[in-house]
Order: structure tokens, then sequence, then C-alpha cells
């Protein structure tokens, strides 16, 4: 199976600006409320709200300069994490081990699930996100990440192929045995 695909999200760079924005306006009407209700701790509270303001800025522009690489090589789902110039592999799956992928609100919730990640890029999570649980040395675990429909339709496509290949391997082995015997 000489299946290739690749595609890389990053996070919008609008919703972020406003994302900063609605949190700085909301620092200054809470500090101008705070220096209005209590006189004497003006500076303090300036201070503070513009340290809180900095830290969330920085905050917003790293996250904005994370990107995440989808891979598709063979029978593996790959998942990088670039950050600049570096990429950082989180993820390493045979795509026979993915139990179920789908949107996240329509997950079986029946499985106990030894450990989640994200590997998302939006910045409300309005975009569609996918659910992948996947087993590994017997335990299940569950990511987040927001690849195409196309991706998602040959994660698909190469997990009914490899299902009925080994079905059918299957099949022919039953009936050598039962030719055998």
């Amino acid at each position: 199976m000489g299946t290739m695909y690749k595609e890389i999200i990053c996070r919008k760079k609008l919703p972020a600006m406003l994302l900063i924005f609605c949190i700085m306006l909301i620092f200054i009407l809470l500090s101008d409320f705070i220096n209005n209700s209590i006189s004497g701790i003006n500076v303090i509270c300036n201070m503070f709200f513009l340290a809180l303001t900095i830290i969330c800025c920085i905050v917003e522009v790293y996250k904005c300069g994370i990107r995440y690489k989808y891979s598709i090589i063979a029978d593996q789902l790959i998942i990088h994490k670039l950050v600049g110039k570096a990429q950082v592999l989180v993820e390493d799956i045979r795509i026979v081990d993915i139990h179920n992928i789908g949107i996240s609100d329509k997950q079986n919730k029946s499985i106990k699930i030894f450990n989640t990640k994200k590997y998302i890029c939006s910045v409300l999570g309005l975009t569609n996100k996918y659910c992948c649980v996947y087993k590994n040395n017997g335990k299940y675990y569950r990511f987040y990440f927001e690849p195409s429909k196309e991706m998602v339709e040959r994660i698909n496509s190469i997990r009914q192929k490899k299902e009925e290949f080994n079905s059918e391997i299957s099949n022919k082995f039953v009936d050598k045995l039962i030719k055998v015997n």
C-alpha cells in the first residue's frame, strides 16, 4: 500500500488577534472598575493587569507559531508538532490500530481511555475537531486533531482495506484447515 498524504494546519492570525483584543478590553475594564472602587492601589492594580496582558499576548504569539503536520505514509498516521523550524514527532500510529475516528461529539463513551491529547490550532474550537481512539499495548488512547475530510476518508479507506484483507486471509486459513481435516 503505497499511500502518501500530508497536510499542515496552523493557527489563524485574525481570531488570535481578536482574542487578544477582547482580553485587553476586559483587563482595562476590570482595572478601571477596581481603581474606581478601591482607592490607593491604582499603581499595583495597573501593574498587575499590565503584566497579565503581556503574559496573555506572549502566550498567544507562541501559540500562533505552533503548527501540526498530519501525514499518512503507507499504513502509518504520523503527527508532527512544528515550532519554528523544529519538528517534533508526537504520534506515530498504525492505521490498523485505530479503533474509531470521527467528529469529537459523537464518540463512544463506553471505552476506558488511558490518555488524551490535543493537536489542535483553532482558537475557539469552532472548526471540525476529530477524535481518534486507538489501541496501543492493550490500552486505549485518544487524541483530538483537525484533519481535512479528505484525510479522514483516506484513513478510513486504508482501515477498510486492511480489515477486508485480514478477513480474506483468515477465511483462506479456515478453508485450508477444513480441507486438512
